[in-house]
């Protein structure tokens, strides 16, 4: 009799284990990325994530100096930029995304990364385009002369 209470009770512990084993945990912040740019100035990372937050992260491999910024992800997606003093054509990046749990300052602090998949490359800067700056220039007087016949043609036809 106390033979068979024992295995029922070791059998009893053995299914909750089982049991536990097979219930699914608490799903990884898990990151993907669809779409990526690397500038002379900034990495641009956009995608979806299973976490309520993603970090985009960049290193500089010519100078170690990394930087990294953490964005929301909404709806299942997410979209960011993280900046980084200007580096020259050529430099190699490692650049990384991952989900993360909670906001934090820094790595280590609860939250950051809890094993999820994630991305990770290493790129390289192959150019350095950067939008022109009108100022007052030719171009720049012309975008003004027009904007300003515009709002005139605008406001005649409104009288």
């Amino acid at each position: 009799m106390r033979l068979c209470r024992s295995l029922q009770v070791v059998g009893a512990a053995a299914a909750l284990i089982f049991a536990i084993g097979l219930t699914p945990g608490r799903a990884r912040a898990d990151a993907t990325v669809t779409g990526s740019l690397l500038t002379c100035t900034s990495f641009t990372a956009s995608g979806t994530s299973t976490s309520p937050y993603v970090t985009i992260y960049a290193n500089n491999l010519a100078t170690s100096a990394s930087n990294f910024v953490i964005v929301p992800v909404v709806a299942g997606a997410f979209s960011g930029t993280v900046s980084f003093p200007r580096a020259a054509v050529g430099t190699s990046f490692s650049v990384e995304v991952w989900g993360t749990l909670n906001p934090y300052t820094n790595f280590g602090d609860p939250g950051y990364w809890d094993g999820g998949s994630f991305f990770s490359d290493t790129q390289q800067i192959s150019s350095c385009v950067s939008a022109p700056v009108l100022g007052y220039g030719p171009l720049g007087l012309l975008t003004l002369l027009l904007g300003f016949a515009g709002c005139f043609a605008i406001r005649r036809s409104a009288a």
